[in-house]
């Protein structure tokens, strides 16, 4: 589980795709970004939210974000895919792009 996932590669259409990144120490966030409707050539817009995590038990993710939401999903790995039973900001899959992550990856850091 620990590393930074993507849902781009899942993302079929959308404008947004979101970064999931969790941490060895329980901590991670979640970073949703686009482009804009009007402008195709503009630079992506993000929105970052901080988390804890935890594992209470076999295939069971449970996300504490900074501003107080609480997701309790399913989840299945397999051959470096995520898959949650519930969304994370609008994503419910998503692909392994590395597995070291540091807060110093935290993007606007």
């Amino acid at each position: 589980m620990i590393g930074l996932w993507d849902s781009a590669p899942y993302d079929f259409g959308a404008s947004e795709s979101t970064a999931l990144a969790l941490l060895a120490d329980g901590s991670g966030w979640t970073a949703v970004s686009g482009r804009s409707a009007e402008a195709e050539d503009a630079e992506p817009t993000a929105r970052v939210r901080r988390l804890t995590w935890n594992c209470p038990k076999p295939e069971v993710l449970e996300i504490h974000y900074d501003d107080y939401e609480f997701v309790r999903a399913q989840y299945s790995v397999r051959t470096d895919a995520l898959h949650l039973s519930q969304q994370l900001d609008s994503a419910r899959q998503f692909a392994l792009t590395r597995r070291t992550v540091t807060q110093a990856d935290t993007p606007g850091r």
